[in-house]
């Protein structure tokens, strides 16, 4: 007689079910774990790089330069180079945070925007976009203990910061940062004229108090003729090697529907207001230029000034020295603001 076979009794399911399970559990613990481990490490991975690439750019920049024209502290968005430091509100690590600071240099003005979480640096040749995640951007002024009567020094008169951020990647759960500093000194001012530099500086803020708040390009004439140009393509304009136009009247729309006027003459630089009222900025002009910007050149035969967000001016100071000119440039970004 056979002996009929036992079947798998109930406890015995539940102990292999349940087995099962522990060990799928612990194997998809494991996985998890592994998973964020390889996130975290490619995230890591792609913001170290980021931000080297953003200390190398950032260095070049503040080398090359010999001084710094502009920083807009956030949030307030206020204008700070010719603040007292006393005036400005600093953190307890002695830094502020800024949305944007420019840097001039003999041959080209370059501007570092933070737009969001956007960090842009923007020059003549272009706009370029160094990353999309940095979380704040925030300067330092160097050697702040070492500095006397340190309240009543000018932002435009230190001769270096220290620029930080944090850059913050996020991928599901996991979030990396990784921040970013670069210690820029400028140039040794004792290479510069003092004359040439103090005119330069009072020229620049000037131009940039009279058209700030402009609204865009009213009329524009070129070094030969008088012919508005405004309205020509770029294509069809005489354009610099480095898109500059030498021209001799720019004339701006105001957000209270007066224009403001920059004329040259001869190297007489004068701004006209709009009771037609006119005040010398400088008897030293070599050259007078506007620069369009953000405009790449595949552009241009669809773009003309009128139709810029904005753009550089460019003005070159000449010096008489002895046997030899000194030659000073002042660069000034203007961004065309609504109506």
């Amino acid at each position: 007689m056979k002996k009929k076979s036992r079947g798998v009794t109930l406890i015995e399911l539940i102990i292999v079910i349940s087995l099962t399970l522990v060990i799928f559990g612990a194997a998809l613990t494991f996985w998890i774990i592994n998973n964020r481990s390889l996130t975290k490490a490619d995230l890591q991975n792609t913001l170290q790089t980021e931000g080297k690439d953003i200390e190398e750019k950032l260095l070049k920049v503040g080398t090359e330069s010999k001084e710094i024209t502009s920083i807009v502290k956030f949030p307030e968005d206020k204008e700070v180079i010719n603040e007292k430091l006393g005036s400005i509100s600093l953190d307890s690590d002695d830094k502020f945070k800024i949305k944007n600071i420019v840097f001039n240099s003999s041959e080209n003005i370059s501007e570092i925007l933070l737009d969001g979480r956007t960090l842009k640096i923007i020059s003549s040749s272009g706009e370029k976009v160094l990353s999309k995640n940095v979380e704040e951007l925030k300067v330092k002024p160097l050697n702040l203990n070492q500095i006397e009567n340190k309240n009543n020094k000018m932002v435009r008169e230190l001769n270096g910061f220290e620029i930080s951020m944090i850059l913050i990647l996020k991928k599901g759960s996991v979030t990396v940062n990784n921040p970013v500093s670069v210690v820029v000194k400028l140039r040794n001012k004792d290479e510069f004229v003092t004359e040439a530099e103090n005119e330069g500086k009072e020229l620049s803020d000037r131009l940039y108090r009279s058209i700030y708040r402009s609204q865009g390009f009213k009329e524009i004439i070129g070094l030969s003729g008088s012919e508005d140009i405004k309205d020509k393509l770029l294509s069809d304009l005489t354009l610099g090697d480095k898109d500059e136009l030498q021209v001799t009247n720019v004339v701006l729309k105001q957000y209270d529907g007066y224009n403001i006027t920059i004329s040259k003459s001869d190297k007489k630089l004068e701004i006209i207001n709009g009771n037609g009222d006119k005040s010398t900025i400088s008897n030293n002009v070599k050259e007078f230029k506007i620069i369009p910007i953000g405009i790449e050149k595949k552009d241009r035969k669809t773009t003309r000034f009128s139709d810029l967000p904005g753009f550089q001016i460019s003005v070159m100071l000449s010096f008489d020295q002895g046997p030899n000119n000194k030659i000073y440039p002042v660069n000034i970004i203007v961004k065309f603001s609504s109506p």
